[in-house]
């Protein structure tokens, strides 16, 4: 007996692929980000918006509270930056940081206009074209850079209260 050459062998099978239904799976959605939380209480910082100044605030918060940073853009274009890093003295933890255009959302993770670090900073220009790891503003806006102290996945807040240094850059010439 001799065996079967490889057009036998497709002429073979051939029927059976051919007679079977396709079917395609239903299309998923895409999984949803986690929708943010909203801190009713904290400590909030208005930054006026000056050019040429280099602004630094201390402030303290922690035990469920968030930071809240104000600032307001101007109506012409412009470029500052905003960072929130430890007092000295103060015990280095992680933060999470969102720019938001409502007081106290904080999202659940990192990502887009999240930061997790121990001092995220924010550089942003006001009108303007996107560049990579800068933010465009609309301009005549308030933001908000809520701020929580978290564990290093953006988790669970830490324990205790901490002081914090915010630096809010506007360099010279800009609005």
């Amino acid at each position: 007996m001799s065996n079967p050459t490889l057009a036998q062998i497709i002429a073979a099978i051939t029927p059976l692929f051919a007679e079977a239904p396709v079917t395609q799976a239903p299309a998923q959605p895409p999984a949803a980000a986690p929708p943010p939380t909203v801190f009713a209480a904290g400590v909030n910082v208005g930054l006026p918006w000056v050019p040429g100044s280099n602004k630094r605030v201390a402030a303290t918060y922690g035990d469920g509270e968030v930071l809240v940073v104000r600032f307001t853009t101007p109506n012409a274009p412009g470029a500052a930056s905003l960072q929130i890093s430890q007092a000295a003295g103060q015990k280095q933890l992680f933060r999470l940081a969102t720019l938001a255009t409502q007081p106290g959302v904080v999202a659940k993770a990192p990502g887009g206009t999240s930061q997790l670090s121990q001092s995220p900073v924010f550089h942003f220009v006001v009108g303007g074209t996107a560049r990579l790891g800068v933010f465009v503003l609309a301009p005549s806006t308030t933001y908000y850079l809520n701020v929580i102290n978290a564990d290093s996945y953006g988790g669970a807040p830490t324990p205790g209260k901490y002081g914090a240094l915010i630096d809010f850059n506007i360099p010279e010439g800009t609005a």
